[in-house]
């Protein structure tokens, strides 16, 4: 099973959803704080990386919608 590395989620397992994607944002709804989980290519769980600012996080556009 895929799993969270360290921060608030560690050892949580990783919902096959988000298996895909290289990081995962998790956000409080009551904080505009976010962690953030970067996916590790070797164990294929996702490690820790801090939590951020949800200001400080750049999310590309997706280009298919108009």
């Amino acid at each position: 099973m895929i799993t969270f590395n360290g921060g608030p989620m560690d050892g949580e397992d990783v919902d096959d959803f988000f298996f895909p994607f290289d990081e995962i944002h998790i956000g409080e709804p009551e904080s505009d704080l976010v962690y953030v989980y970067s996916r590790n290519e070797e164990t294929m769980n996702y490690d820790y990386d801090g939590e951020f600012p949800s200001s400080d996080i750049e999310y590309e556009e997706d280009e298919d919608e108009e």
